[in-house]
């Protein structure tokens, strides 16, 4: 279950839009080459569920680069994949996918959006707040850094995940200057449902050679389909057809941390989705529900990002004095799937400090899903996840 729940997130994460100006391929390479790098350093650390939104966490790291400068802008370019793409080109990129999402009304329900808390006596550069007002259509408020300001952020992320992610920024650290914050919410229900009647207990094969019981549900089809000697892969999509789960389950044997470990993922992402083809068979998968919250600081730096978190790092795009830092990036997401469909909601958190404080750390084939695996919410037409995850246990 936890598997599958970490697969889940990987999926829900990475759905993106292409975009129509010239450097669309770049930009969706980006975006998929960072959700496949963030994913697989996550879910090498350890065998548990993961579940992460890589859109969210791009799309508030977006908003903090149009502030970066000099060697960390160089170094966020080279977390977010996007050495050779302008600050233009990303932030219409943004806007495109924004926009993009929001107009999937169709059987599915997508939000998402963004907002700035600012401390009422901080100083930000006006371009910094119009280039994410115009491009991430993020909120602005000037807030003090106290528990009402605690409170206002986190009822905002309440409200914008449907009450499904709640008290998420636990305290505000006394020099703390702005939080840039991104939420996006997904509902959407199965092309064909799973027969709650037909849901049984399965017996699910732990990583450490015990197993449990799982409720697990099961539907014969026709389905997009794809294996090889290392794993299967099938895909479950949406009711408005735009929007799939993908699940790959390693082969019998082969445990899931050794098959993260060796795969290529930008390589085996774009294999496995263009050699899904239909083909009739039985799913079995276990349903589950999870929360997951993770630092990020921690991946991000080893993605190159590690300037970013010193009292070395430039946002003079953000205040001309400088002397700020990012001292927090919090991301949080939830994942239910049943017989009826999937939610999931992720926010994340980008939080700046004055760097004259210490830094503060936040705490007929049969597809049988007996075992853990890892999952993607992707957009069928552009390939791109929105959410990924993986399940150790249900």
């Amino acid at each position: 279950m936890k598997i599958l729940r970490r697969l889940f997130l990987v999926l829900f994460v990475f759905v993106f839009i292409s975009g129509a100006f010239t450097s669309g391929s770049a930009l969706n390479s980006s975006l998929i080459t960072f959700s496949n790098d963030i994913f697989q350093k996550l879910a090498l650390q350890k065998t548990e569920n993961i579940f992460i939104s890589p859109a969210s966490i791009y799309l508030a790291l977006a908003m903090a680069y149009n502030g970066a400068r000099g060697n960390t802008r160089k170094a966020m370019a080279e977390c977010l994949k996007a050495n050779n793409i302008s600050i233009n080109e990303l932030n219409r990129f943004g806007k495109e996918f924004m926009g993009y999402l929001h107009s999937m009304k169709n059987d599915v329900t997508i939000n998402i959006a963004n907002s700035i808390w600012i401390r009422h006596d901080f100083r930000v550069l006006p371009d910094f707040i119009r280039h994410n007002a115009d491009s991430y259509s993020a909120l602005v408020k000037k807030i003090t850094m106290n528990q009402q300001g605690l409170r206002a952020i986190n009822q905002w992320i309440e409200k914008k995940t449907q009450q499904k992610i709640k008290d998420m920024l636990k305290r505000i650290d006394p020099a703390a200057v702005m939080f840039l914050v991104n939420a996006i919410y997904f509902l959407g229900n199965w092309e064909k449902k799973f027969d709650e009647r037909l849901t049984r207990d399965y017996d699910f094969h732990l990583a450490d050679g015990g197993k449990i019981k799982a409720k697990t549900m099961n539907q014969y089809g026709d389905f997009p389909y794809y294996e090889n000697e290392n794993f299967q892969a099938v895909r479950l999509d949406y009711k408005n057809k735009k929007l799939g789960m993908v699940l790959v389950l390693p082969r019998e044997g082969k445990p899931l941390s050794g098959l993260l470990r060796t795969l290529s993922f930008f390589g085996q992402y774009n294999k496995i989705i263009a050699n899904l083809n239909r083909r009739k068979g039985s799913v079995f998968i276990p349903r589950f529900k999870f929360k997951y919250s993770k630092d990020l600081i921690p991946v991000l730096k080893r993605m190159g990002m590690g300037v970013a978190f010193t009292g070395a790092a430039n946002f003079t795009g953000i205040n001309p004095g400088g002397r700020i830092f990012i001292n927090l990036v919090q991301h949080d997401a939830f994942v239910e799937v049943n017989e009826t469909g999937t939610e999931a909601a992720a926010a994340t958190i980008v939080g700046f400090a004055r760097t004259s404080a210490p830094q503060y750390q936040v705490r007929p084939f049969v597809f049988r899903a007996d075992r853990p695996f890892f999952y993607f919410i992707v957009d069928n037409e552009r390939k791109i996840p929105l959410f990924m995850g993986t399940l150790y246990k249900p």
